[in-house]
């Protein structure tokens, strides 16, 4: 039966694939199992293809120098600003709370959507 492939080769499935157990990190170029590389959809193995060890090492280094400094600093202030935004919106809602509890309906209300226990009316 012929294949229509020259003498010697061998058909390939292309869904066939080989199990990567251990691979090789493209900065230090030491071979290590898959555990030692972080997760990455794209990623031969679906890992980096640098080890955790040299992700960090390379990380630090950027850390240290102006850009990553000046990175942080960003990241820093936007953290603070989400922090405070969010405080804003927590003490907006309880006053909008306090200002609903002010009216029977509103009561009712709140107790209804159980933001505030039922009292019984007198």
């Amino acid at each position: 039966m012929s294949t229509g492939m020259p003498d010697g080769w061998m058909a390939v499935d292309k869904y066939d694939t080989v199990e990567i157990t251990s691979k090789v990190c493209r900065r230090c170029h030491c071979e290590m199992e898959l555990m030692h590389f972080s997760p990455h959809a794209t990623g031969r193995g679906g890992v980096k293809s640098t080890c955790k060890a040299c992700c960090a090492e390379a990380a630090a280094d950027y850390a240290s120098t102006p850009r990553g400094r000046a990175a942080r600093a960003r990241a820093n202030a936007k953290f603070v600003a989400a922090q405070k935004a969010q405080e804003a919106a927590d003490a907006a809602y309880k006053q909008k709370i306090e200002q609903i509890k002010q009216t029977p309906a509103g009561r009712a209300m709140l107790a209804r959507y159980g933001v505030l226990e039922a009292s019984p009316s007198c």
